[in-house]
């Protein structure tokens, strides 16, 4: 099979590193939208210095440069702590990320990364210090003049443009939180799949026999009639089972097949995935047997070929009848087919993930091996132990079993299968990890957004609210109108958040499972949220202007 190198590289993950590439992007987006709507804030309440030096004789583009340099400097100095919590949380991240993550090793904080964030600092200093810039330069001189006597917010555009920022934050947030949430009920809705075997209580331990000595078959099962009573008879150890591979691990061991009587040509024959097994593997894994019989001891090289398939195949090729007592000719040798008699069929196993469908699968006893074949067992025998109480406490009297039958076989990995199926999730599991992140880092300035515009235009208002007040304006009509005024821009967010959501997670339906990128529960969960936030961030200042003295407010400024 031919693959191209960047897609066997990163195939697995790049669509989960893209979607953290997106997540970033938002994140940055929203925090620009801040850092805007802070400079505008800042040139409102600068709006009279500025008049006041255009009339001493300063020139707009000397102007315009100190403003652009004040925005670049606050951006500078962003991006200086960016890269100190990127120090100090890179290594945190990477022992979140999983093993499938190509050269994760090689991911740190380096000059390429320093040069990076400064660029993109200066770049996001300039474009959000550009807009109050170039509005500072279209002053009128008297009217800014005015307007800071009578303590005005900066014009009506400059509000409207404050409000389009914050709701273009909530927005943005919209789209990340319901990306977190569709990849949670996703994950939730892998975690509830049934891998088709009982994962608890049970060791895993890959041995690689040196080629030295098992140089032929009589050797490799010897080897493991010898260690298999011995491990048996440990302390706590409930059966004991060998096979060439561990389920979810993606391992590939096929063979093309033919059904006697069916008149396949050899250019038409199916494949299935080739599991070497001992008699026990199906009592140890807990993989129930649906029909006919499990392998047993009597099942050697001098009986009858026997087999079993999984439920899948059973259900292709015999939908309507039962495969138990027919035969079925496979490719497992360097020779020619052999035929051999199918006498059960067990249940399925999830063996390249729990979010994918189980493929079909054909059990021999490793007895029943032919010796060429059985080579491809020497340097992965992997041996399953069910214990009666934490697996891992037989792992060392395992080692010392193994010990006493040859030194010379190393154990290469020794673990319980419950990682293993972790492991499977691992890449999922990484990214709801990383979308939950930048999810409450967005909602977080998103809430900022809000209270700082709010807080900003009642702070502005206070004359305008202590006149209505003083004509008889009600506390609470006041706080309604904060309030209305803090929901309006979560709703126009919102709006907007939805349309932009409904596009980009249609991208994501490669990350998904078991739930729709449409999921409305998803949706109207994330929008209610939101929209409680903004309650939230609103009532401070709400309050805050509830509370203002219309006396004191007269004689603001």
């Amino acid at each position: 099979m031919v693959e191209d190198l960047r897609e066997s590289l990163v195939g697995r993950v790049k669509s989960g590193l893209l979607m953290i590439l997106g997540a970033v992007a938002t994140v940055l987006l929203i925090a620009c939208g801040n850092l805007a709507a802070l400079q505008l804030v800042r040139a409102s309440e600068r709006s009279r210095e500025v008049a006041i030096r255009v009339s001493l004789g300063a020139t707009r583009s000397r102007l315009l440069r100190q403003l652009l340099t004040e925005s670049v400097l606050i951006a500078l100095c962003g991006g200086a702590l960016g890269m100190a919590v990127a120090y100090a949380g890179a290594k945190a991240l990477l022992r979140l990320s999983p093993a499938s993550l190509p050269r994760a090793a090689e991911i740190g904080i380096s000059w390429e990364v320093a040069a990076f964030t400064l660029a993109i600092s200066v770049a996001c200093g300039l474009v959000c210090g550009l807009a109050p810039a170039v509005e500072q330069m279209r002053l009128n001189l008297s009217g800014s003049m005015k307007e800071g006597e009578r303590g005005a917010s900066g014009g009506k555009g400059k509000q409207r443009l404050r409000q389009a920022l914050v709701a273009g934050q909530i927005g943005a947030s919209l789209v990340l939180l319901i990306g977190t949430g569709l990849l949670l009920k996703s994950f939730s809705r892998v975690e509830e799949v049934q891998p088709g075997f009982n994962a608890k209580n049970l060791l895993v331990v890959r041995l690689a026999l040196p080629r030295t000595h098992y140089k032929g078959k009589e050797e490799v099962v010897n080897f493991y009639r010898a260690l298999e009573p011995r491990v048996a008879s440990l302390a706590g150890v409930k059966s004991v089972a060998v096979a060439n591979v561990v389920p979810t691990d993606n391992f590939l061991a096929t063979v093309d097949f033919s059904i006697v009587g069916r008149g396949w040509s050899a250019n038409q024959l199916p494949e299935a995935h080739y599991r070497m097994v001992t008699a026990q593997y199906f009592r140890t894994m807990e993989i129930p047997v649906i029909a006919g019989r499990a392998f047993e001891e009597s099942d050697t090289n001098e009986s009858a070929p026997v087999v079993l398939i999984n439920q899948s195949l059973a259900r292709r090729y015999w939908p309507t009848g039962s495969p138990v007592g027919e035969h079925v000719q496979m490719d497992d040798t360097q020779d020619k087919m052999r035929e051999v008699e199918v006498v059960g069929v067990v249940g399925d196993v999830r063996d390249f993930g729990l979010e994918n469908d189980a493929k079909s699968e054909i059990f021999t006893p490793i007895a029943q091996v032919p010796p060429d074949t059985l080579s491809y067992l020497k340097n992965n025998m992997c041996w399953f132990v069910r214990t009666a109480n934490e697996p891992l406490m037989a792992a060392r009297a395992f080692r010392e079993e193994l010990g006493k039958v040859d030194r010379d076989v190393p154990a290469s990995a020794t673990q319980t299968m419950e990682r293993y199926l972790e492991l499977s999730v691992a890449s999922r599991r990484f990214n709801l990890q990383m979308a939950e992140i930048f999810g409450v880092a967005a909602l977080l300035l998103a809430t900022i957004g809000i209270y700082g515009v709010i807080s900003y235009l009642v702070t502005q208002q206070t004359r305008e609210i202590g006149i209505r007040m003083a004509l008889g304006a009600e506390r609470g009509e006041v706080f309604s109108s904060v309030m209305r005024l803090g929901l309006g821009l979560a709703s126009a967010g919102v709006i907007g958040g939805v349309v932009a959501a409904l596009i980009m997670t249609r991208w994501m339906k490669t990350l998904l499972f078991g739930v729709s990128a449409t999921d409305f529960l998803t949706y109207t969960g994330t929008i209610a949220l939101l929209l409680m936030v903004a309650v939230g961030a609103s009532l401070v200042p709400g309050i805050r202007a509830t509370k203002i003295d219309p006396v004191i407010a007269l004689r603001y400024e």
